[in-house]
This record gives structure tokens, sequence and C-alpha cells, in this order.
């Protein structure tokens, strides 16, 4: 589940059962997040933020307002379609080879040597979309920006909220009622007063700007604009709050030197811009009290995105105009009708140099030569990659548009990101003076009409995001055991011992690769690099998947089309779907990695008896030296790196890499001998324990150890890195306690260890981002920042930090954070009854404490693993009919297992509203977390069986036949095994099984 719009975090289960399984804190913090007023913040879109029913935010539903709200947010899964939903064209298969062999030789009765050699080779091969249909999406990104959603949804309530949001904020309802109050010429008398105190109060060289060639723009000419705007079309609010930026694009052209709309109509300042005046003139045909802002204009960023909702670009028909014009025609365009605005082009410091121009700086001599310059050596550079995607498909014209949005992006500037003057300023310009802008969603070819903006680019109904992958692996084991066995029947030291040496060797050499599906035309260089904006993602609706004919299929094409309204529209403009539905995608290398992994053990171990076996001890050692060779190659990266190598062409995009000759851990080297360039080390781990019979009956006893698990060779941290080993350190004390009969067999045991780099638990990808901040400069790799911009190219800044905002994509190497520390610590109870010969009893019982000693993020020091259960019980009995009875060899098992409710994780509240946990001091606040359990287990498996020989011959083969059934009451419960890992209990199964003994 994508945090932002819902306030749900990241990583939650997405189920309907998580309506009651969340606390009432927690279920009261998400009730309060989305109630209006602590909704992830957007810069305000009006010029007053109290005019927004005392908040700002973005514009979407009221998600949760209770339990059923939330419940109903899922409603349709079920155990049956939880989880991965593959699909029966995914694939997963492995062919393996694997040989054993031993070999024991006994020199004397003390001496006995033992010789175990094995080998196994898999082949793996697999298909999978790599998404799960629990990682649901309420939003395609919540970083802080001027962003609307598409309101033409399928869910007529969900529209009904987010349009009345919409309109509320450009005063549409309140306009809409004023003019349906007034006649027409009461209106155009109106507005002739908001022109006339413009007129008195701007500046003469503001007002100079309503000059264009041929003559001037009248007080009769701006009052029939600005009235045909308003009012012309009719006073539905739908149209009155999308009046505001069709104004401004209706005047952005008529002069071709300045753009009218920013200088004129949405000028920075308020006291010198026509809207404000005419705003004030609206409010007095409601109480002719302009302080009274029933009708406060709203900022003219949010008035052009009403508009440009139902604005899209056809690629027809420019694609058309282009192949027209040809290059000479489309450069005239540039120069001319203001589509390069002079205030983009280079002089003194300006914002783009484009290479090879002549830009000395030299202001007052040669300011209008050096901008002519930079216009028409741009403006031929932009219709060369037009003309070279134009005449074929729209595909390919979108395709040739995304090199320009290229040359902006990563070239015309040494150091920032200029896409957005491309993209918000001279590309909306050019399709205006070409005739390509149209209301339809869709051209009379089938395909998609990309949306005007960019920054039109909310999805605010649940989604799930797939990519289709293949993967291969390698991996080749060999190992060799030798095991040295003496059992002196003389020792200097009393009692009964025997001494085991120990030599383990084990390599293995492995080798991944995948394969991620692209779209057609993606940007592949030389090396292999490619793009990750270019991985042709699927886009599903959640109430697709929850159809019971829904089937998650294989192809070369793009799955997205079935999104309801302009969603498609805002996926094709950002590149996230192609506008051809048709499109072929392909299948191009993203990751591969290689890993040799060198272990040799050497150990011994002392057993002792003393008293006649009344006091046993176990005294060993073992010293392991791990050597690893490790690199990898991920060729998908971010971006194109930025501007040109000496000979004048793009730099060559590298993929990330990473190569270790070996790892290094000193907290458990010894320093036994000279390291090779750092590629060995070594770990000692010993172990300790004693067993005591304090009676016949009763014993104690203890034990320590230290342990490591050999590595695999692909655990990269986030930097690419290899973690270290798995570490522990534990200690266990306990009773045991035996009957005389042996009917009652019993141990009671506390213990503790301490694990380092824990395989099985690690940060939650919002965690990691927190550990690892894009704020510190020793993180860059894995950020990309882009500061956020509204639709004239200006950075927004957040009034409450005055801070330019920016938008920060984590983008990992690896996957892991090295060094976290856990404890797990409990008792443990194990009692054997056997009260008859044929009836046996077993009781298990354990709990379970865990701890997170250290993190990299320190907040989490303290808190409870995810994924353990306090409380774990086993009980068993078997019955084994008697002899003598007909049903002699048969016998029946019942095992019922319990385990209490685990963990899923621990959710820190997002203080700031930013759609992200927080997990430090946030807005004067302290981080605030709240826990989620799952459903208990309750598992019970039964057994019958039948064992015996085949003939009452001695000689005669023996067999034994079983069925077991697994989950006899079909019990199916949501339980946790780790961070974020929700998972339902197995249904109800059976298994039969035959063995024959000859």
């Amino acid at each position: 589940m994508q945090g932002g719009p819902t306030g749900l975090p990241r990583g939650i289960v997405a189920d309907p059962k998580l309506a009651d399984l969340i606390e009432d804190d927690f279920l009261d913090y998400l009730i309060n997040y989305n109630d209006g007023t602590l909704r992830a913040n957007n810069p305000t879109l009006t010029n007053d933020p109290s005019l927004q029913n005392g908040q700002s935010g973005p514009l979407i539903p009221d998600y949760i307002t209770d339990r059923d709200s939330l419940r109903a947010l899922f409603d349709g899964i079920t155990p049956q379609n939880t989880g991965t939903a593959f699909g029966p064209d995914a694939i997963n298969t492995k062919e393996s080879i694997f040989t054993l062999g031993e070999i024991s030789h006994r020199f004397s009765d003390e001496l006995e040597l033992k010789l175990a050699l094995a080998y196994e080779n898999v082949d793996g091969e697999s298909l999978t979309p790599g998404g799960s249909t629990n990682q649901i999406q309420h939003s395609l990104s919540t970083s802080i920006s001027y962003k609307l959603p598409n309101l033409d949804y399928d869910s007529t309530e969900f529209s009904a909220i987010t349009t009345q949001d919409l309109y509320d904020l450009t005063f549409a309802p309140e306009l809409s009622t004023l003019f349906d109050a007034n006649d027409e010429a009461t209106i155009r008398t109106s507005i002739q007063t908001g022109i006339t105190a413009w007129r008195a109060a701007a500046p003469t060289w503001r007002q100079s700007r309503l000059t264009w060639t041929g003559g001037s723009l009248t007080d009769a000419d701006l009052v029939n604009i600005i009235y045909d705007a308003y009012v012309g079309g009719g006073t539905d609010i739908e149209l009155i709050g999308q009046a505001h930026g069709a104004l401004q694009n209706d005047l952005k052209y008529l002069n071709p030197d300045f753009d009218l709309a920013a200088d004129v109509w949405a000028s920075g300042s308020a006291s010198q811009s026509l809207d404000t005046y005419i705003y004030d003139a609206f409010d007095t045909l409601d109480d002719n009290d302009p302080s009274n802002d029933s009708v406060e204009r709203p900022r003219n960023t949010l008035g052009r995105q009403a508009w440009a909702l139902e604005q899209f670009i056809d690629l027809e028909e420019l694609n058309n105009q282009i192949v027209t014009l040809g290059e000479a025609g489309i450069t005239t365009i540039f120069d001319t009708n203001a589509v390069i605005p002079t205030w983009m082009l280079n002089y003194n410091g300006g914002q783009i140099a484009y290479d090879g121009v002549d830009t000395n700086g030299n202001q007052l001599a040669d300011l209008n030569s050096e901008r002519d310059a930079q216009r028409d050596a741009l403006s031929a550079e932009i219709a060369k990659l037009l003309i070279a995607g134009a005449g074929g498909t729209s595909a390919d014209l979108w395709l040739a548009l995304r090199d320009v949005e290229d040359l902006f992006q990563f070239y015309l500037h040494p150091e920032d990101d200029i896409k957005w003057m491309w993209g918000n300023n001279i590309f909306p310009a050019l399709i205006s003076n070409l005739g390509a802008l149209t209301t339809e969603r869709t051209s009379t070819s089938g395909e998609l009409n990309p949306s005007l903006y960019n920054s039109n680019n909310e999805i605010l109904v649940p989604f799930t995001r797939s990519l289709w992958q293949r993967s291969y692996s390698k991996d080749e084991n060999m190992s060799a055991r030798l095991t040295l066995n003496f059992t002196p029947e003389d020792f200097f030291l009393p009692g009964e011992h025997q001494f085991l040496f120990g030599l383990d060797l084990d390599k293995r050499e492995a080798t991944q690769r995948r394969e991620e599906q692209f779209q057609e035309g993606s940007l592949v260089y030389d090396n292999g690099v490619v793009l990750n904006r270019d991985a042709a993602y699927n886009y599903t609706l959640l109430s697709e998947i929850l159809n019971a004919n829904f089937v998650q299929r294989f192809d070369m094409n793009q799955s997205g089309y079935n999104l309801p309204g302009g969603a498609e529209n805002v996926l094709a403009t950002l590149r996230n779907l192609p506008v051809n539905p048709d499109n072929q995608t392909v299948f191009y290398e993203s990751y591969s990695a290689q890993t040799e992994v060198d272990t040799t053990g050497l150990w011994t171990a002392a057993s002792s008896s003393f008293f006649d076996g009344r006091f046993r001890t176990l005294i060993g050692g073992r010293v392991d030296t791990i050597d690893i060779k490790s690199d990898f190659k991920d060729y998908k990266i971010r971006e194109l790196p930025r501007g040109l190598d000496e000979s004048g062409n793009p730099v060559q995009a590298e993929p990330n890499t990473a190569d270790t000759d070996g790892i290094r851990y000193n907290d458990w080297n010894l320093g036994i001998g000279d390291r090779e360039d750092g590629s060995t080390d070594v770990f000692f781990t010993p172990s300790l324990g004693a067993l005591f019979w304090i009676t016949d009956q009763l014993g104690v006893f203890g034990n320590y150890s230290k342990s490591v698990i050999s590595p695999t060779g692909f655990q990269y941290d986030i930097f690419g890195v290899l973690t270290p080993p798995e570490t522990g350190e534990g200690q266990e004390v306990g009773f045991k306690f035996a009957s005389k009969d042996g009917r009652i067999n019993a141990q009671l045991m506390a213990f503790r260890i301490d694990k380092k780099n824990d395989q099985r638990s690690n940060l939650s990808w919002s965690q990691m981002q927190a550990a690892l901040p894009a704020s510190d400069p020793a993180n860059s790799a894995i950020w990309d920042i882009e500061i956020v911009r509204d639709n004239d190219g200006a950075p927004i800044v957040d009034p409450a930090t005055g801070e330019v905002r920016v938008r920060e994509t984590f983008d990992p190497l690896g996957f892991r954070v090295a060094n976290e520390e856990i404890r797990s610590q409990g008792v443990e109870f194990d009692l054997y009854f056997n009260p008859t010969s044929q009836l046996s009893l077993f009781l298990g019982y354990a709990f379970l404490d865990t701890e997170i000693l250290k993190s990299s993020l320190p907040v989490l020091e303290g808190l409870e693993l995810p994924g353990t259960a306090a409380h774990n019980i086993n009980l068993t009995a078997r019955y084994n009919f008697p002899r003598s009875s007909m049903f002699s060899g048969c016998f029946v098992s019942v095992n019922q297992k319990y385990r209490s409710s685990a963990l899923l994780d621990s959710y820190f509240a997002d203080l700031d509203y930013d759609g992200d946990q927080d997990f430090f001091v946030t807005n004067g606040e302290d981080p605030k977390y709240y826990s989620l359990r799952l459903e208990e287990q309750h598992i019970t498996d039964l057994t019958l069986g039948w064992g015996g020989r085949l003939g009452n011959e001695r000689t005669a083969p023996s067999a034994r036949f079983q069925l077991t059934i697994n989950n006899l009451f079909n019990s199916l419960d949501l339980y946790s095994t780790g961070t974020n890992r929700a998972r339902y209990t197995e249904e109800r199964s059976y298994r039969v099984s035959a063995n024959f003994t000859f």
C-alpha cells in the first residue's frame, strides 16, 4: 500500500481484515489524516490558504472515515486471491544434480576417519510479472508538487468529491452564483471596472504589453476576451473553474514579443496583475465589499491546470504540421510568436547557453544579437529532432519528442535540469501555434492523446504496477567434510573422553542474470545501459484484479489501457505508457552478478563424561576463513549523464557496478596470518556446554556458543557493497527431567541469542530511506534529487521553512543495511509422556521476546522485531493400535499448532503530511508509531497410516502407507512472517506417501 493520500504506510497489508486488526489509536490517526485537515500538503493553490477550509492539501476523497470505509478499500481480497498474482504464464523452473558420497575407515578401536563429498548444480529460469496484488497504490507519487488528479473516474462518488475540491479552490461555485444573479451588461460593466482600476495602478510599461502588431488591444477587446472566457460558454462550475487558465492561454500569444498571460494577466506582483482587479470587481457584484474575498483570485498555476485537465496533444495533427512545414517552417515559428521567450535565452548569465553560439555577456552592445543567435541555434536543433521523428506514426513522433526533452534536461545546462522550460512553456506554445490542441482523449487511429501538462499527473484510484522479468541463475556447490574421531581407552584425565577434529571445505560459484521488459524504442547504450524511465510497467485497476475472471497474462504489449478516464493520458504524458496500445515491448538485460565464495573451516570438539555419566561437558572451537569475490552490473540507471564530452558527444552512461575482492570484519578477526589484499578474513566461534544430573531424574545444563553463517555472495547493501555474514552469540540454561520408568521426559530452558546481520530481517524501504537521507552528501550515490518547479519554471518554496522544495527519488544499488543487531530471548518447555506403550503425547511451548539492539535508524532500537510470535504451542497425540487387534500396524496422529499474533511492523506517523513516515523529530514533534499485529494461527493436522511386513516370512519386504491431512479444519489465518510480510495459512491439503523396504 502506498502512503500519501490515504495515510496508510507503504508495505502495510492490503486486506479487508486490516479493518478488524488495526488498533483504535492507529485508526483514529488514519481518520484524522483523511478528514481534510491533515492531508499530505501540496503547495497552496490559492493566494490565501485560510480560504481552503483552513487547510492545504491534494484534491483527494476522504478515503478512511471509519472501520467500514477502511474495509471497503480492499473489499474483495480473499485468501484465494491475495498476494502475488503471477497468472498461468509465469514460470519458475529448476534443474538440479546432486551427488553425495561417504567413506569411513577405522584405524583402530580408538581412531576412525570419515570423509564425505557432495556436489550440487542448480540451473534456474523464471518469468514473473514482478509485482504483488497486495502492493496497491492510490497515487503515482507522494512527492510535493503542484499536482491535480485527473477527474474523469468511474466512481461517481470519487469524482464528485475531487471535482468539488478542485472547483472550490478556483471559486467557481461563488462565481457561478454571481453570474447567474446578474445580467450580461452588469457583468461586462464589472469587468470594465476592474480594467479601469488596473489602468490606474499598474505601471505604464506593463500596460504597453497590450500593443501588438496591427494595433492596440482596447479595453473593449479585453472585456470581450474576459467575458467570453468566464461566461461565454455558460455558467457551469466546470467551465468557470477552467476559465482562469483558458484566459491565460488566449492571452499568451496575442503579442509575438511578450507573453501577455505572464506579463499582464498573471504577473508575479499582485498589484500589477490585471486578474487581481478583475476578481475584486467580481466580488463587488456580491456585496460591494472587496475585503470580503469570497471570490478571491486563485493562483494562476491552479487555473492553468484546471483548464489543462481537458486539453490534450493531438499528435496526428502535430505530425502532419511538422511534415508540412519542414525544418525551415518550424524554425520560423520558434523564432516568432514568443514560442521561445526571450527570458530563457542566455546573456550575462541567463538560462540557456547553446553550445557553439557566442554569448560573451556584453549585454549593452550585443543583447539582442546574442539572444537572437541563441534562439536561431536552439530552434534549428529542436526542428531537426522533430523532423527526424515525423512522417511515421504518432508513436515515432512521441519518441522524438523524448529526444527534445533530453536536450533540455541533460545538455543545454551544465548543472540544472531545465526540461520544465520545454514541457511547460515552449512545447505548449508550439502546439497552440500549430493547432495541435484537442479536447479528445484518443486520436482517430485509436492512439492516446497525451495530456497537455505532465504536472496533471495524479491517479487516485486503487491500482497495481508490475513489470515482467526473466531471470536466469546458475549455482554450483562443492563441499568436503573430513572428520577424525579419537576415543582413547586410557587418558591422563579421569572419565570418558571423545575428541573430534574436522576440516570443512566449501566452494560456491554462482551467477544471476535478469532481463526486464522495456518500451519499444527505448534508448540503449552500447555498453548495455538502459533507463529506468523506459521500463514497460503494466498498470491494473484493483477492481479488475478482484474480478473473478481476471487472469494476468504475459505478452509483448504493455498493459494499462484499462484505467479510467484520462488516467491513461496522464501515464502517456509521463512516458509510463506508450501512446500506441499496440507497441511491442522488448527485453533488455538489467542486472547481472557473479560470485565465488570459498570457506575453509577447521574445528575441534572434546566431549567428556565424569562420575559415571553424571557430569558431561562439551568444549569446541571453530576457525572459518571466508574468501569472497563478487561483482555485479546494474544496467538500469536513473537518468542520463549531463553534458557533452571534449569531442562534443553526449557523456557515456555507465552501469552501476561493485567489484568486491573479499570482505573484512574486524569485530570477529583473530589476526591469524597476514591478509593478502584484504581479501580473506578469519572468524573464531567457540562453544561450551555442560550437563549435571543432580539426581537420577533431574539435571541442570548450560551452553554458550558463537556462530557465523557463510554468506551467499549476493547480499549487497544499498551502496552495492557486500554486507558482512550473519554472526551470533547465544547462551542457554535449563533443567532436564527423566522419570525412572522412561515414560516422562521433559526439558525447561531459558535462552538468549544476539545476532548481527540477520539474513531474515532487514529495514523496510521507508526505514532505509530515513536511515540514509538524501540530505547527507555521503548518500548522493543512492538518491536522485530534483528541484520542484511550478508551470512557469519557478522553484517552489516551502512557506513554512523558506527552502526550495525538492523531489527525492531513492535508488539503492542493493537492498540491505549492514550491522543491524537483534536479540531473541525467552523460555522453552518440552514434555514427552507415554502413558501406555500405544499412546504417546508431546507438548511444546515457547515464549519469545525480541528486540532490535542496534540499528542505522536509532528510533527503532528497543522495538520488537517484526514477524516473531510471543507464544507458540505444539501438541501432538499419537496412538499405535496393538498387535493383537484387527488394526495391527495402524496408527493415528493428531497435531495441533498455535501461534500468537505476530507484529507486521511498527508504523510511524507522517508528522509533516508529505506521504512518508517520519522517524526523527519533525515539526517539533517526536516520532510516534503504531503497532500492527496480524491474526493468531490455529492449525490442526491429522495423520492416518499403516506399517508392517508384506508377508509372514522374516525376509518379506516391509511397507509404510500414510495419509496426512494438513489444516484439517481449513483455518485461513492472516499471519506475519517479517517486516511487511503477510500471508495466509495454506488451505487444507492432502498428502499420500508410501515407502517400501526390501
